[in-house]
């Protein structure tokens, strides 16, 4: 009985014990609180509203709203509820392809993590969606959520008027039309992938008749972006017209006026390359990549992200350190400099500047316009340029390996339409500074060296016997 009662004794004390360890180890380690989910959809700006608004297409609305800016913050949000509060900021309909989400195994219920501060509203929902590999068309008058396959196969038609860029002047006021080269530059620059030649289903033709020179193109949304940018850009290099309104020709020993290099890109991007050659003061040590990223973005007024899905395959995590030290170098520098080490580099994508590996930045380049009208000869009638020993010099001293002849992705392509004469490039950003730095050099040796006229009339160059 004594020996019970010391068992039970012994077993209540032990007992205590562990309530009271428990007891401490519960206060020591505090149960996990679960985070709700943050959705914020912040308007900014909203482009004023057309003054037959009642008229107004819901296709023209979305469009609309899609040019707003907004600030977003969204972590652990449901792509339903980010759908609805979309929707609901902007009054236009916004549907959810379940179907074709569904056979990629994604949901409406699938968490989206994604903040900027200030971006156009069709930028800011590109970049939110590519998180979970997904887009977005104007489909049937809604905002259409969809698979990045589907909206690849969603097309529409529209014609372009490109008389003013495959129309040549020559010096006696008569002139030649040619939409071959402009053709060719279009599908080799705007998502070479996508056109039916290169097995896609993108389509150009070309339709010529009396005051009627026109590019027929079917091709996805973006695709069509990017047509537009780059005529854009283009018909910035065209000849002004004369007060007698004849078209100035640049036949003639005069030197044509150039104008510096422009990308092919949105405002928002074109404010990222001016920010890359602001110069900065950093001192960063041991700053975790995610940080760095988030510094340079306030240092450069603009956003800076990281890729973390490609980074991810090359075992780069957010959490590796940088360390930098330096004052008053472009931001650009700062980039290369810093992220070396890593072998990382940048690209700017999604109105923002993307922090990548640099085996992705080379596979996508950007595409600049570089004006050489001073640089590039005319023929012996003088009519036809010819590009191609300044093209020649450029491949083979920029980066040669790089250059699709080469096995890579960079491409070259001269244009003379509308009297202009410049080279539409895809290069990586610091292949287009060497290209600058480059043409910034002949001309200068041509300003002030001892160079002289070429002859009209050449002799053969003379060729070096082999040796024996």
């Amino acid at each position: 009985m004594i020996c019970r009662m010391k068992l039970s004794s012994v077993a209540a004390a032990v007992c205590l014990a562990m309530l009271a360890w428990t007891s401490v180890c519960s206060a020591a380690e505090p149960a996990t609180v679960l985070q709700p989910p943050v959705l914020k959809v912040e308007v900014l700006q909203r482009p004023a509203a057309p003054a037959d608004a009642k008229n107004e297409s819901s296709e023209a609305k979305i469009a609309r709203a899609l040019e707003s800016r907004v600030r977003l913050e969204l972590v652990d949000a449901s792509l339903d509820d980010f759908c609805r509060e979309l929707a609901k900021q902007f009054g236009i309909n916004v549907v959810i392809d379940r179907e074709a989400l569904e056979e990629y195994g994604i949901s409406e219920c699938d968490p989206l993590d994604f903040s900027c501060r200030d971006l156009p509203t069709k930028t800011a929902l590109q970049a939110a969606l590519r998180t979970l590999k997904l887009t977005w068309i104007i489909h049937h008058e809604v905002l259409f959520v969809t698979t990045e396959d589907v909206a690849e196969e969603s097309t529409e038609v529209i014609v372009y008027d490109v008389a003013d860029l495959v129309t040549t002047f020559r010096a006696d006021g008569t002139y030649t039309i040619d939409a071959g080269p402009l053709h060719d530059l279009i599908t080799a620059t705007a998502e070479p992938d996508r056109w039916v030649h290169a097995g896609g289903n993108g389509t150009i033709e070309i339709f010529e008749a009396d005051r009627l020179q026109v590019f027929v193109i079917m091709q996805t949304r973006e695709v069509h972006e990017q047509i537009r940018r780059l005529l854009a850009m283009l018909r910035t290099y065209v000849p002004k017209q004369t007060p007698d309104n004849k078209t100035t020709s640049r036949a003639g020993y005069i030197e044509p006026r150039v104008t510096e290099p422009k990308a092919l890109e949105s405002p928002e991007e074109e404010k990222i390359h001016r920010a890359l050659s602001k110069r900065i003061d950093v001192d960063f040590d041991q700053v975790p990549l995610s940080e760095f990223a988030a510094k340079m973005g306030a240092l450069m007024d603009i956003e800076v992200r990281l890729d973390k899905e490609t980074l991810a395959e090359f075992e780069i995590t957010p959490d590796m350190p940088v360390t930098l030290r330096v004052s008053s170098i472009s931001a650009a520098s700062v980039l290369r400099l810093a992220l070396s080490d890593l072998e990382l580099g940048w690209i700017v994508k999604d109105d923002c500047l993307l922090i990548c590996c640099l085996d992705y930045a080379h596979e996508n380049p950007m595409v600049m316009i570089h004006d050489v009208a001073d640089l590039v000869e005319t023929g012996g009638k003088g009519d036809e340029p010819d590009f191609e020993p300044l093209m020649g010099v450029i491949t083979g001293s920029i980066q040669p390996e790089w250059w699709a002849d080469m096995g890579g992705t960079a491409t070259i392509m001269p244009l003379a339409g509308g009297g202009s004469r410049v080279l539409v490039v895809s290069q990586t950003w610091e292949g287009h500074e060497q290209i600058r730095n480059l043409l910034a050099q002949l001309r200068k040796i041509r300003r002030e060296g001892q160079g002289r006229p070429m002859p009209r009339e050449r002799k053969p160059a003379s060729t070096r016997p082999d040796k024996a």
